[in-house]
């Protein structure tokens, strides 16, 4: 079974701001959402998962 996060859900699981989220995907770099309504946005947990995997890997990369 697929699961997605709301905004709310989604700031708590990843531990970063809601403004820092909606920052990154100006830029690009957060997975984008799927709107389901106008006010309605929700994340693929997949799709999360693997962005935070990325960022601990640069992150790592940085770090050596």
């Amino acid at each position: 079974m697929q699961r997605y996060f709301r905004l709310k859900e989604l700031t708590n699981y990843v531990k970063i701001s809601r403004a820092s989220i909606f920052r990154l995907l100006r830029k690009g770099e957060f997975p984008q959402p799927i709107r389901l309504g106008q006010r309605l946005l929700i994340w693929d947990k997949v799709e999360i998962d693997k962005w935070m995997i990325k960022r601990y890997k640069q992150q790592r990369q940085e770090n050596v």
